[in-house]
């Protein structure tokens, strides 16, 4: 996905400011997007997909009682407009997401 548009990869948030700005546009855009954060590996242990930065003691935004796994194998984080734009579980194949993508001026 954002490898083959950009040459980048899913956003990592790393702090309060970047994660602000990104939910404005989200909610701009009335659209849920994937962020590069996932528990593929090893369920419960979130780290972000490109740098594989554990999430334990970093930032986060989870929204209230998330991550859940409510439908089953929810591996793939998003900002999600419906709950206040924080972040959740959800399926990575779920279709109704659009994708956050960055790239490294280096």
């Amino acid at each position: 996905m954002c490898r083959d548009v950009i040459g980048g990869y899913l956003v990592e948030i790393h702090d309060a400011d970047e994660n602000a700005f990104l939910e404005q546009h989200a909610r701009a855009a009335y659209s849920n997007f994937w962020i590069g954060l996932s528990d593929r590996e090893r369920e419960g242990v979130w780290k972000w997909m490109t740098s594989h930065t554990p999430l334990s003691g970093g930032f986060r935004d989870w929204a209230r009682g998330e991550p859940n796994s409510l439908y089953g194998d929810e591996d793939c984080a998003s900002i999600y407009i419906e709950n206040y734009s924080h972040w959740v579980d959800a399926p990575c194949d779920a279709a109704k997401f659009h994708y956050i993508c960055e790239k490294s001026l280096w």
